[in-house]
């Protein structure tokens, strides 16, 4: 398997330097902004499978080296950028979604891989130094959507107040062109695990307060004894989460549906390349309670 790995490692980087393309990313310093390369590495290597559940045609470059050799657990990736990929297709073409917001964006590619959604103007906020890594990489390829804005922010001291939208938020409407009465897809995928639950809270009220009718937002999550375990990924430390998102979205997205799942139930399932998804198993705080398990979450403004 490392043979075959490397062995593919080196044929992109001479089909990148035969093409003329922009050069691989470098490292991320910051623990979080590295997480987010360990995520392109996971999706690199996904994208090399004969029945790949997606392609991400610029996950080779923005994982960089260290990425590709540090990649995310495909437990989590695999489901995860496919669910999140699913939900942004199916709203879309069934709610009338055309902005996408990827909040703790990352190296994703959406706005270059994402097929079907050509009026989809995409949104990515996210930590300063990701960008200065990523754009010199990706911003010569070719986007599949209508438009793709980027806004620097740190989500642990960006809060705003609960009378004020935080920077990020304001910057969304003020230079980035976002609109509020557009129905919306939030995408929150890494993001929450390293968040305290105030802070978690205050995100979800602004998503809330920004979103119109027929928005949805996915996101993973942790349970609230799994935020207490000493998790670390790629040197960033999971700080906390809920045995109850269902409860904590219902007070910011108002007669809004929301379902949890536990990815132990959700199978990836390589004839199909898709995911088998029951969304009738839904998880509550009886089933979390004292459990560490990894959350998918599934809020819908009606």
């Amino acid at each position: 398997m490392v043979g075959t790995r490397r062995a593919a490692m080196a044929a992109n980087t001479v089909a990148v330097a035969a093409s003329g393309a922009v050069s691989e990313a470098v490292a991320c310093h910051r623990s979080h902004a590295f997480t987010s390369q360990m995520c392109a590495g996971s999706r690199w290597l996904e994208s090399q499978r004969p029945d790949a559940l997606f392609q991400d045609p610029l996950a080779f470059r923005l994982a960089g080296v260290s990425g590709r050799e540090n990649a995310m657990g495909s437990w989590v990736m695999v489901p995860r950028t496919r669910f999140g990929d699913d939900v942004t297709i199916k709203a879309y073409r069934e709610r009338g979604c055309r902005q996408l917001v990827l909040l703790g964006a990352g190296m994703d590619a959406r706005a270059w891989r994402l097929q079907g959604v050509p009026e989809l103007r995409v949104f990515e906020v996210d930590l300063p130094e990701v960008f200065e890594v990523k754009e010199p990489v990706a911003n010569e390829a070719p986007y599949l959507v209508k438009s793709r804005t980027v806004i620097a922010t740190d989500f642990e001291g960006d809060r705003g107040s609960y009378s004020k939208l935080p920077h990020w938020a304001s910057e969304l409407e003020l230079t980035g062109g976002f609109e509020r009465d557009v129905p919306t897809v939030w995408l929150l995928e890494g993001l929450m695990m390293y968040l305290s639950m105030e802070e978690q809270r205050r995100l979800m009220q602004v998503v809330g307060e920004l979103s119109a009718s027929g928005s949805v937002v996915f996101h993973d999550a942790i349970t609230e004894s799994y935020g207490t375990a000493g998790v670390e990924v790629g040197g960033a430390r999971f700080k906390e989460g809920s045995d109850d998102y269902g409860r904590e979205w219902a007070e910011h997205i108002s007669g809004g549906s929301t379902t949890v799942l536990d990815i132990t139930d959700i199978r990836v399932d390589r004839a199909t390349r898709s995911l088998a998804v029951d969304m009738r198993a839904t998880v509550g705080p009886r089933e979390c309670q004292h459990r560490n398990l990894c959350l998918f979450v599934l809020a819908e403004k009606p």
